[in-house]
């Protein structure tokens, strides 16, 4: 086989890899007010977000979300502030995940929209 044939087949195995190792889920526009959420203060600071089916996601429990808190960003802090605002208000936001956590089975949470 000659060199650019094999480049190419290698990127697309790797395009195939990667796209499959991050796949992206999304809750859809949602309302949490029924919803429990639940935050964990141990050496993996953690929210769940229970009976919130993420479609996509490639994960193990397709029906809890996790957000990590992680310490050296206050961003994961922003977005749980922003889901308990939602879960009071009774507005909707959409659940956007990308990967797993702990051994491929809860959809990590990425990003959230709000929807007014």
């Amino acid at each position: 086989m000659n060199k650019f044939f094999m480049t190419k087949i290698l990127a697309i195995l790797f395009g195939l890899v990667s796209a499959n190792a991050m796949a992206q889920g999304r809750s859809g526009y949602i309302s949490l007010a029924d919803k429990a959420i639940q935050i964990i203060s141990d050496n993996s600071p953690r929210v769940f977000i229970y009976d919130t089916a993420i479609h996509d996601s490639g994960c193990g429990q397709n029906t809890l979300p996790v957000l990590t808190l992680d310490g050296s960003t206050t961003l994961g802090k922003k977005i749980y502030s922003m889901l308990l605002a939602a879960k009071s208000s009774g507005k909707k936001v959409d659940i956007v995940t990308e990967g797993c956590w702990v051994n491929g089975n809860y959809p990590k949470i990425f990003a959230v929209y709000w929807k007014d």
